[in-house]
């Protein structure tokens, strides 16, 4: 569609292959989400916390 609009096909090819460059380069390192890193808890805290039925 873009290399009918004035944009010649080499033109649109090398800007598809910088885009995925910058994609991989720049992209996380972690493929999946990442986990929740907590800080331990204090006693004060789990003072405040309500009670859980086991």
């Amino acid at each position: 569609m873009l290399a009918m609009r004035g944009l010649p096909l080499r033109q649109v090819a090398v800007a598809a292959v910088c885009f995925a460059l910058v994609t991989v380069t720049l992209g996380s390192p972690v493929v999946g989400p990442e986990p929740f890193r907590c800080a331990p808890c204090t006693p004060e805290r789990l003072s405040q916390c309500p009670v859980v039925a086991p």
